[in-house]
């Protein structure tokens, strides 16, 4: 049986749509597979981040009012209130305390009076 050269190019026509049309099917494979691999990542990086953050020990600031008794100063408060870890110096605190009681000078605190002062707890309250 002897094939018509119109025979052959039908054929040869319908290999070349067949390769077309698994070559796309192919693409679309590996364009699927390169985004499930990049949120499998991205989800891989946040869980990690989430539990690196997990493990940081959180500090909440707090406000206290205090009652200035006799022999207080700012640096005596400062002792007591201010931490290492949130303030590097005893005059950023104390800087802090006389601008939210509008206190002009360090001085200027007298027993008997009340004044806030900032505090850093590891505890929620």
């Amino acid at each position: 049986m002897v094939h018509s050269n119109i025979d052959w190019e039908k054929r040869i026509r319908q290999n070349k749509i067949r390769r077309k049309r698994e070559q796309r099917r192919h693409l679309f494979q590996l364009i699927f597979a390169v985004c499930f691999i990049c949120v499998a990542v991205m989800t891989v990086s946040v869980i990690h981040s989430n539990a690196s953050e997990a493990d940081q020990q959180v500090s909440i600031k707090y406000y206290k009012n205090i009652l200035i008794t006799s022999g207080d100063t700012l640096a005596s408060i400062a002792d007591i209130y201010a931490d290492d870890e949130h303030y590097p110096n005893k005059d950023k605190y104390i800087r802090e305390v006389m601008q939210m009681n509008h206190i002009e000078d360090e001085d200027q605190i007298y027993a008997g009076t009340k004044i806030f002062v900032p505090y850093y707890s590891d505890e929620y309250k």
